[in-house]
């Protein structure tokens, strides 16, 4: 319809107006996690909310409903995010990001509720995602309220994407991310600082097909062949075969990880024509499935039994790596907007581009860095000058004049604010300070000045020998 040079929006129209935009606010702010962080963003406020709270992994745990609770009331006011907390937990992750207390649930069930256990940040959050220092040169936004700040993204210390994996689904789009073992990311994460080429990474498909080992906390194994993992790495697509870890004790077979539904997997083995038992002795996320075959079962055909019902077993599951890159625009009014962009891609692609963008945050680091240092310079230098002249500061305060500031600032040809700071400290303070002391903390702050200017240099070094510390704070 029309009416002068003005035409209305037919329904067709507003639905597929609507419906677009529904899908990239889907992307943007449930389904995808961002390859620089790993995390979708309700995993990132939940973690911000714990920063929040304070509760550090040396502090003690708190009720799970007060994280999520403040989560709500503060950052994520869609829902409670119980459910995504429990899935963080150390239950649920071989490198969690959530330490907690109480009936976390297992493979086999669920957790309890939120108001029975209680939890705070993992070592890995504390160390690897929310380095007070890192975090001065990451992005902040608004909250929801306009009230506090929140990260864009985490100032990620390695490929948390690779560690923690995920799946999402939104309109059109789904990602299914695996999870490797610690070990292997950090190596391959070594290999990519150690083999940079003109300041690019310049890791392959082959490299990630050597080193990468998929790990999960159901202990299942990879059984696919080197050219499905290889085409995998290349291409982003792929069905990856996995099977389930066993030992052999006389005619029991103990099935020490899970491939796929639990149920649906016991229910296989109970129905095996071989098999008199099956018993699940699991606790947790210690898996144990014993499985007894028939006593006319000979001893010398039980190998061949185990592999065939491990077979058996076996399932094919999909991965599909589609993430976002989140990045902030400034609106009319000059107001900070989340934006995201879609990034249909592959992990080879993924851990270089992650090792750059690694790099390129240490350097900013190592820069704001040279800033606050030169800034406490400035202000030692400045405490050095002040107690050269306090015979003149002590007569300016025992003077009657009505305008200290003014007077202090033209004794000492300084300006009003740098005056003001003089007469805001207190006069014991200022009495007990010590020339050699502060020329000796001027030194220790240019030393500090030279190294960070060093490491800017070669920023890789410094990310390798930070990765060492990193593994033996997390007791790798």
């Amino acid at each position: 319809m029309s009416k002068g040079n003005k035409r209305s929006t037919t329904f067709k129209e507003f639905i597929e107006i609507n419906y677009k935009r529904y899908a990239m606010d889907v992307l943007q702010n449930r389904a995808m996690p961002d390859w620089r962080d790993g995390l979708k963003p309700v995993n990132r406020k939940l973690i911000w909310t714990c920063d929040v709270l304070g509760l550090h992994n040396n502090k003690a745990h708190t009720k799970s409903a007060k994280v999520t609770g403040l989560a709500m009331a503060e950052f994520h006011p869609h829902s409670s995010a119980y459910k995504v907390l429990v899935n963080m937990s150390q239950n649920s992750l071989l490198t969690p990001l959530i330490d907690g207390e109480g009936n976390w649930g297992s493979v086999f069930d669920g957790a309890a509720a939120e108001r029975y256990t209680e939890c705070r940040l993992s070592k890995y959050s504390d160390i690897c995602l929310l380095d007070k220092e890192y975090l001065q040169v990451t992005d902040m936004i608004p909250n929801y309220l306009g009230e506090k700040l929140e990260p864009v993204i985490l100032p990620s210390l390695l490929p948390t994407l690779f560690l923690v994996g995920g799946t999402g689904i939104a309109a059109g789009y789904s990602s299914n991310i695996p999870t490797f073992s610690f070990e292997s990311v950090l190596e391959l994460t070594e290999k990519g600082l150690k083999t940079l080429k003109k300041g690019k990474s310049i890791l392959t498909a082959k490299d990630l097909t050597n080193i990468l080992k998929f790990d999960s906390v159901d202990n299942k194994k990879c059984v696919s062949k080197e050219s499905e993992i290889l085409d995998f790495f290349k291409t982003g697509k792929g069905s990856i075969v996995f099977g389930s870890k066993y030992k052999i004790d006389k005619r029991t077979i103990t099935f020490n990880s899970v491939c796929g539904n639990p149920d649906t997997m016991i229910t296989k083995l109970e129905n095996d024509d071989s098999v008199f038992r099956v018993n699940n002795a699991s606790r947790g996320n210690d898996i144990n499935i014993d499985v007894t075959l028939k006593p006319s079962i000979k001893l010398d055909d039980v190998k061949s039994i185990a592999k065939k019902l491990e077979e058996k077993i076996r399932f094919r599951q999909n991965f599909n790596i589609n993430v976002i890159e989140t990045y902030t625009e400034e609106d009319s009014q000059g107001m900070k907007e989340v934006c995201a962009l879609l990034l249909e891609t592959n992990l080879t692609d993924l851990i270089n581009k992650w090792i750059e963008w690694r790099i390129a945050l240490e350097v900013s680091m190592l820069k704001n860095r040279v800033v606050n240092i030169n800034n406490e310079i400035k202000r030692l230098e400045f405490l050095r000058f002040v107690i050269s002249k306090l015979d003149i500061i002590f007569k300016v305060l025992k003077s009657k004049t009505s305008d200290l500031n003014s007077e202090l600032a033209k004794k000492l040809k300084i300006s009003l604010d740098e005056a003001k700071s003089i007469l805001d400290m207190p006069v014991r303070r200022l009495s007990k300070m010590s020339d050699s002391e502060l020329k000796d903390k001027i030194k220790v702050q240019k030393d500090l000045l030279e190294d960070a200017k060093k490491w800017i240099k070669v920023p890789e070094k410094r990310i390798l020998k930070t990765l060492v510390n990193i593994k033996k704070s997390l007791g790798f």
